[in-house]
């Protein structure tokens, strides 16, 4: 930006001496203003180094939190199962991969632990237990995936 207000400042000066030598009417040529442009661009710079060097550790930290979510907050592999919800059983030692339809929940058990999940998040996915079950959850790798929402038409 300083390069082409300086080569302006040029080139209207330029135009200026010729139309008054010709005696055209002009305008009084444009002078720059260096230091607004300066002070405001430092400024900038610094905001945006701020804010650029910030921005990883914030959202670093609430990714390892809650994992990735929507802008509302919801999960976007759905939500634990709500109680009385009619839900289908399944024991993690012994298949290695489920398919489920969107909307539906399931039970998970590994030994003596166990939790429900409704899988009504992002269809067509491929989940892993372990990033929906709940922290002490021990389990083995395995795969759920997700039908097609009826509300996607494509």
């Amino acid at each position: 930006m300083f390069l082409f207000s300086g080569c302006w400042y040029t080139v209207s000066t330029v135009l200026f001496d010729v139309g008054k030598a010709r005696g055209f009417i002009r305008l009084p040529a444009p002078t720059p203003s260096k230091g607004l442009n300066m002070h405001s661009t430092r400024r900038l710079r610094a905001a945006a180094l701020v804010a650029l060097s910030v921005a990883p550790f914030i959202s670093a930290a609430s990714f390892a939190a809650s994992g990735p979510v929507f802008i509302n907050g919801q999960s976007i592999y759905g939500q634990p199962a709500a109680q009385g919800t009619p839900v289908r059983l399944v024991d993690l030692a012994a298949a290695e991969r489920l398919k489920v339809a969107y909307g539906e929940s399931v039970v998970f058990r590994s030994g003596a632990q166990q939790f429900s999940w409704t899988f009504n998040g992002l269809d067509r996915r491929s989940v892993d237990v372990s990033q929906i079950a709940p922290a002490g959850f021990a389990s083995k790798p395995f795969a759920v995936h997700v039908g097609r929402s009826p509300s996607n038409r494509h």
